[in-house]
């Protein structure tokens, strides 16, 4: 599976019913006085790859939905320019519009990753609407909450979204493993 690409697929192998099952190692053996042809060699070394893999990217990476325009990467740097001068001319401002527009860029490739079942970003998405309501929380409150009663209310919306976020990643996961690449 060199250069991110799905293995070969196979119409005789049963489809996994899920991630795990489908990145386990199978057991395939050269019958007696039969070896194994360069391909299926290739192939199976090629599968082990893949299940050693710490990353956890399975197939292409989802295509741009802007026409290959890199808007995310766009949104990062404009986002990162913003907040360093925001911090250096030390106007709240600025640093303000710099971090909301670069968690944007962030947020945009991310959906586009874990929702398509390439790779999970559940901790980073479900941290992203946490700290909003902890950002709304205190911009109310000002700083009338004292901390135990904010960190239940952000941990709780991080647990919902993480659980909810998971949960689709698994499915999305299991879609793109059981539907056989595009010839």
């Amino acid at each position: 599976m060199q250069g991110g690409q799905a293995p070969a697929y196979d119409p005789l192998e049963p489809v996994p019913r899920s991630a795990r099952q489908a990145l386990a190692p199978r057991p395939r053996v050269a019958r007696r006085g039969q070896q194994l042809s360069p391909e299926q060699r290739a192939r199976l070394e090629a599968e082990q790859r893949q299940r050693d893999r710490m990353a956890g990217t399975y197939g292409e990476r989802p295509p741009n939905p802007f026409g290959g325009i890199p808007v995310a990467e766009i949104l990062i740097v404009v986002g990162a320019v913003a907040l360093v001068s925001g911090f250096a001319a030390k106007a709240i401002v600025a640093m303000a519009v710099g971090s909301v527009v670069c968690t944007a860029g962030v947020a945009e490739f991310s959906v586009r990753e874990h929702f398509s079942g390439y790779r999970s970003h559940t901790l980073l998405l479900a941290g992203i609407p946490a700290v909003a309501v902890l950002a709304v929380i205190v911009l109310l409150l000002g700083g009338g909450l004292s901390f135990g009663p904010l960190l239940a209310v952000v941990l709780a919306v991080f647990a919902v979204c993480f659980w909810f976020l998971r949960k689709r990643f698994r499915v999305a996961r299991h879609a793109r493993l059981a539907k056989p690449p595009a010839p």
